[in-house]
């Protein structure tokens, strides 16, 4: 490097020097017939650059700029692009995108063939902090979408204390189908995971907020059908003040208000069910 002055005599007093690269990317996969890539370039931690081709059967039915397909796209980081089969028909494509940050977030581009406009519709999934992964959990040959249920983040507590009950999802003719109740080992696995947390406290924690493990727990134990197993977690985290006293705690409700809360949102959301 050379730094050159055709002025009077200068003072440099800093210089940055940003040495970065411009290589365009590449990242593809296929499945049977269908065959699927995104090009990128990252320039210093931008995406730059960024489309989706899907092709089928040799035929080109996409080639669009990522930002032509989503809102804000183009900015994320792509992480890989999967072909697949998730519902017994055509491979759909999974483009799985990071939006960057502190602590945020996954999103996934699922785009799937509809036979009557010979073309690909398109869905934007948010799995938010926590993330997703495929996996054949019932053995049918065809994968479930194992996430978690991001409606507790934040709502209970600061995000460093959050928990998160399973959501497990079947993508069944262009929609998502929560099965979560399907599979109790994995609910039982996330409720030993959080009752671990406070179950056997006898006060409230100085360096712990319980308040989202409870929340789960409590959740857990209504998808696996055992309400009175919940009320007494509930009960047991009131009267040992795990909740804190008083009707707020940090900017989020505590003690009974935490509990009134908490029963209207898992009624809202479908833990609850009425009879």
């Amino acid at each position: 490097m050379q730094v050159d002055n055709s002025g009077p005599p200068a003072t440099l007093h800093c210089l940055t020097l940003d040495i970065s690269r411009a290589v365009p990317e590449t990242l593809s996969a296929r499945h049977g017939a269908v065959q699927a890539g995104v090009t990128f370039t990252e320039r210093n931690f931008f995406y730059e650059h960024a489309g989706l081709k899907i092709t089928r059967s040799g035929r080109t039915l996409l080639d669009s700029p990522l930002a032509g397909l989503c809102r804000d796209c183009d900015t994320f980081r792509p992480v890989k692009i999967v072909v697949r089969d998730l519902d017994g028909g055509e491979p759909e494509v999974l483009l799985e995108l990071y939006t960057q940050g502190a602590h945020c977030c996954t999103t996934v581009l699922l785009l799937r063939y509809d036979s009557a406009t010979r073309a690909y519709r398109r869905t934007l999934l948010d799995f938010g902090n926590y993330g997703y992964k495929l996996a054949d959990l019932d053995d049918d040959g065809l994968p479930e979408i194992e996430a978690f249920d991001e409606r507790f983040i934040y709502t209970f507590g600061a995000y460093v204390f959050s928990s998160a009950p399973p959501l497990i999802s079947q993508y069944r003719q262009g929609r998502l189908v929560d099965v979560t109740r399907r599979f109790p080992a994995l609910i039982r696995r996330s409720a030993a995971m959080v009752g671990k947390e406070f179950l056997t406290m006898k006060r409230p924690s100085n360096d712990v907020d319980l308040r989202t493990y409870v929340a789960v727990y409590v959740a857990d134990q209504y998808l696996l059908g055992r309400p009175a197993e919940a009320k007494r977690a509930l009960d047991y985290a009131l009267d040992h003040g795990l909740l804190y006293r008083g009707k707020q705690y940090l900017g989020s409700p505590a003690g009974l208000a935490f509990a009134a809360v908490l029963l209207r949102d898992l009624a809202r959301w479908g833990y609850i069910r009425s009879r």
